[in-house]
């Protein structure tokens, strides 16, 4: 027997199929990871094709098997060949995105399950003392930490588990730990959004939907419903989201409803949370992922259902190679399984709304909010605020501030520049300090004292010295997110918490300063 092997090298000149001879002592399967002998190298590879047919030149032989199971099932060994043709990338490199860093094909990867030791009754006796403690306890749980029995006496929990009373059981957990996650408050859809969730679920095998409905129109609830629909007939269902930032909130109110039956996937999980959530979804302990962009490679075998949240976003298209957009893949994968296809957004790409129009898809529309309340919008001449000395806090959004505080109301301030001057501008020579990869204004982050380029992400020790002419009279301009923090809170008495890319670097930061906010620690 002989089997077709990608190797891990995402070279265009060793972007085919290469033959090797399976040995009679291993079972190789299609879409397992092997290891084999490439030149004078040893790599591992994907196995995509298994044949009789002896070709014509001597062939190497697998070394060994880096799976027990396959880590590609046939429909994305499939999807790969679909990406390597769309987006002109080699179809290792379309393997290699599809899949957590724990089962790519490269040499040193190494991410292991995580167990705990619990304990269990094992037989049922009388005791006494520190003795029926342990074993109460247990029998009264069902099972129990070993770690935590062993807090209460390490010497008796042993002692009981040799003597046979209890035993330990190790089980695999998760290293994903669930926030406290608040009571699902049942929702009753207005006849606007079960107009909505009736003609989507009705429709019959592969069908894309653009769901156009206005920002507070209850799009969310619709997909719920939709979801609940497509869970009663046993299928499994993908949820997308455009930025990390919106998957705790969203994935909270998923949990709520759907309890356990939630898997995450996003670029903000470490290796090991990502396996974690990789295998529950192999191991079908879910039906429903949600995630950003790669979530969309989730390994679900019989999909019912792909939401595709703010579909107008660019964040679901991939910068780097394979380039693929996630709603081709959607609509692919959707097509495959016969699934519905949901498009959500309050504005439409022009792509989308076009392909409603001809009735490539079919358009739903959500015309009204829940609440029936649009929201006032002022705009406010900052040219004019300028003359009167307000160069970042106009006069009437302090006055509105102040207004907001007094009630003890929060208030969100959005600015599109991150850092706290946008500029460092000598008023001599009018060199301004550039970027020396980009050629653009490098930003003044004042928290770390660094000039920083937002496009290639250099950085430097902030300057003094005018580079060119030598002069002392560099000045800053613009105003970024930092200085608007700085300002805030010298104007108004108000606790002001700051969310953009440099506070939110760490892991879990995003989903932190969200539930701040919403119990109310800060204002503003």
């Amino acid at each position: 027997m002989y089997a077709g092997v990608v190797v891990e090298l995402t070279n265009k000149c060793v972007d085919k199929i290469f033959t090797y001879k399976i040995p009679s002592n291993l079972d190789v399967k299609i879409g397992e990871r092997v290891l084999v002998p490439f030149g004078k190298m040893h790599l591992e590879g994907f196995v995509v094709e298994i044949n009789d047919n002896k070709p014509d030149y001597d062939t190497k032989d697998i070394i060994a098997l880096v799976d027990t199971e396959p880590v590609l099932n046939d429909e994305m060994l499939e999807l790969g060949k679909y990406i390597c043709k769309k987006t002109l990338c080699t179809l290792s490199s379309s393997y290699q995105t599809m899949l957590p860093k724990a089962l790519k094909a490269k040499n040193g990867t190494q991410v292991n399950i995580k167990y705990e030791t619990y304990v269990k009754v094992n037989e049922n006796v009388n005791l006494e003392g520190k003795r029926k403690e342990i074993y109460d306890l247990v029998k009264k749980n069902g099972k129990v930490l070993k770690r935590e029995l062993n807090n209460i006496s390490m010497y008796i929990t042993k002692d009981l588990i040799k003597k046979g009373i209890l035993k330990e059981v190790e089980e695999e957990i998760s290293r994903l730990k669930d926030k406290e996650i608040k009571e699902y408050q049942k929702v009753i859809l207005n006849e606007e959004q079960q107009k909505a969730v009736d003609i989507i679920t009705s429709a019959k095998g592969f069908k894309p939907f653009l769901l156009h409905g206005v920002t507070g129109s209850g799009k969310t609830e619709v997909y719920m419903h939709i979801i609940d629909e497509v869970l009663k007939e046993k299928k499994e269902v993908i949820v997308l989201v455009p930025e990390i930032s919106l998957t705790p909130q969203l994935t909270s109110i998923f949990k709520s409803r759907f309890k356990g039956n939630v898997a995450i996937l996003h670029s903000r999980l470490s290796d090991g949370e990502k396996y974690d959530e990789w295998r529950k979804i192999v191991n079908k302990k879910v039906s429903i992922v949600v995630g950003a962009r790669s979530a969309i490679f989730a390994p679900l075998t019989n999909i019912g259902l792909i939401v595709v949240d703010e579909e107008h976003s660019s964040s679901y298209h991939q910068e780097n190679m394979p380039t693929y957009n996630a709603i081709d893949i959607a609509l692919k994968r959707g097509k495959t399984h016969n699934a519905k296809v949901v498009l959500g957004s309050a504005t439409p790409s022009i792509e989308s709304y076009t392909r409603a129009k001809l009735k490539i898809y079919e358009l739903v529309e959500l015309k009204n909010r829940v609440n029936k309340q649009m929201p006032v919008v002022e705009l406010v001449d900052m040219c004019e605020e300028f003359k009167k000395g307000n160069r970042i806090i106009s006069s009437t959004l302090k006055d509105k501030i102040i207004e907001r505080l007094s009630k003890n109301e929060q208030i969100i301030i959005l600015l599109n520049r991150r850092g706290y001057t946008t500029s460092l501008v000598c008023s001599e020579c009018a060199e301004t300090i550039k970027c020396p990869n980009c050629d653009i204004p490098l930003v003044l982050h004042k928290t770390n004292n660094k000039l920083k380029c937002h496009y290639c992400n250099y950085e430097e020790n902030i300057v003094s010295i005018c580079p060119k002419c030598k002069s002392k009279s560099l000045k800053s301009f613009g105003f970024g997110t930092e200085k608007l923090e700085e300002t805030v809170k010298e104007m108004f008495n108000a606790r002001v918490i700051r969310m953009d890319v440099d506070t939110t670097s760490r892991k879990g930061s995003h989903a932190r300063i969200i539930n701040y906010f919403q119990n109310k620690k800060y204002n503003v």
